[in-house]
């Protein structure tokens, strides 16, 4: 997935057509949310196609560190290409565990949850400082896990 997400943003930053793209279940850390692109074969491709009027040429390289690098060439039609995302957090839900063994009153968390995020990406296209374009590419919805808490329900005398 790292070399389809690598892949993925270059051709957003290319200014390319991307009709097939999916994202992780759960966040990853190596981009930032929305810029993510999983595959899994059978299921999940990243699938896009060459909208200019010239033929591209594709490389890919690897450092001796180990960072992949994907350029994109071609005559550029649309110079000074940006792309901004926008985020929206969820927080994650609590979901109570009834517990007749322990007094009313008391709670112990279970299981701590993590927060969810829905992510809008968008793309601008600037000439020089003028926006030319502005379009939504998709929505990410990554998964939260709701914080588990365990009550106690016997009454208390």
């Amino acid at each position: 997935c790292q070399v389809s997400t690598t892949l993925y943003n270059a051709v957003l930053r290319s200014n390319l057509d991307v009709s097939e793209r999916h994202n992780h279940m759960f966040t990853v850390g190596y981009v930032p949310l929305g810029m993510d692109a999983a595959v899994s074969y059978g299921y999940a491709d990243l699938v896009f196609r060459n909208t200019t009027k010239y033929p591209l040429l594709i490389h890919a390289s690897v450092s001796d560190g180990h960072r992949l690098t994907f350029s994109i060439r071609a005559t550029n039609d649309t110079p000074n290409l940006k792309v901004r995302l926008a985020t929206k957090t969820i927080p994650p839900p609590l979901r109570y565990i009834d517990d007749p063994s322990r007094p009313q009153g008391t709670a112990v968390v279970l299981e701590n949850g993590s927060t969810g995020y829905v992510v809008d990406t968008y793309m601008k296209i600037f000439n020089g400082d003028i926006l030319i374009r502005e379009e939504k590419l998709h929505r990410s919805i990554y998964q939260m896990l709701p914080t588990k808490i365990i009550r106690g329900t016997s009454p208390v005398y």
